[in-house]
């Protein structure tokens, strides 16, 4: 993607914007009632005085819905489980392992906890904190796992129960879905300490787009890096993954 295009991208709504052309493009399409030129491709009929209009390259497209309840949970399932091989990656780069005590944020459906439930084992335990009810309603329903605890909790909010000796805090595929990315980070810098490791593996900008989010909706890894350094995480391994993924490993800065 070229990003000299556009405007910052900003980490509490997620997506870019260029106003002005926007307003340009909108009004040019209405003035000449043409909407099939290149310039001036409307989807939706949408106006950025009813909702916001998200920009790809010179295209306008309808925002991008962060809560995907209106897909189904099942559905939902059915989009992690296409991409589970990612999970035996995440718990390799992340130290997952028999008696390891995963803190999982936003889970979903929690198609991942299964297998994280199995390779902590018995010895582990796995903490699901998920903001939606519904979705922790179907993972119950659906799985019989007695080494997660599910906990309904918004992660963009301080979490007022204290968690002791976490291993591991895993964000996957969900800070796209939050309204200030960086109030997760801040809490889950919080709930770490010298010895835990955090996993956030993201949808890629700089790729095709064939999978997940638009384009528009994720987070480049220079931007989520500079927020994350400022935060007092030091970045100790990143990298590429399928699914037009990438990956960082945090671990927590010592205090000075």
């Amino acid at each position: 993607m070229d990003k000299k295009n556009y405007d910052h991208f900003d980490l509490n709504n997620g997506c870019y914007f260029d106003l002005p052309f926007v307003q340009t493009q909108v009004q040019g399409a209405l003035d000449n009632s043409i909407f099939n030129y290149f310039n001036s491709c409307i989807i939706g009929v949408y106006l950025l005085h009813i909702k916001p209009i998200r920009l790809v390259k010179r295209w306008v497209i309808m925002e991008f819905q962060k809560d995907l309840s209106h897909l189904g949970w099942e559905e939902v399932r059915n989009r992690q489980l296409q991409r589970m091989s990612l999970v035996s990656e995440w718990a390799s780069i992340a130290g997952i392992k028999e008696g390891s005590t995963l803190l999982d944020i936003g889970p979903g459906p929690g198609a991942f906890l299964n297998e994280y439930a199995s390779l902590v084992g018995t010895n582990g335990k796995v903490i699901a904190l998920e903001k939606s009810k519904e979705a922790i309603d179907y993972f119950l329903k659906t799985s019989n796992q007695p080494n997660v605890i599910t906990v309904c909790w918004n992660a963009e909010q301080p979490y007022n129960t204290e968690i002791h000796d976490i291993d591991v805090i895993t964000l996957t595929d969900v800070l796209h879905h939050a309204e200030s990315i960086l109030d997760i980070l801040k809490n889950v810098r919080t709930l770490s300490n010298v010895k835990t490791r955090i996993l956030i593996s993201k949808f890629d900008p700089e790729t095709q787009g064939a999978f997940g989010p638009p384009l528009t909706s994720r987070i480049p890894i220079s931007q989520l890096k500079s927020a994350i350094l400022s935060i007092g995480f030091e970045v100790c391994r990143e990298g590429k993954q399928d699914f037009e993924h990438y990956y960082l490993l945090l671990k927590t800065e010592p205090s000075t």
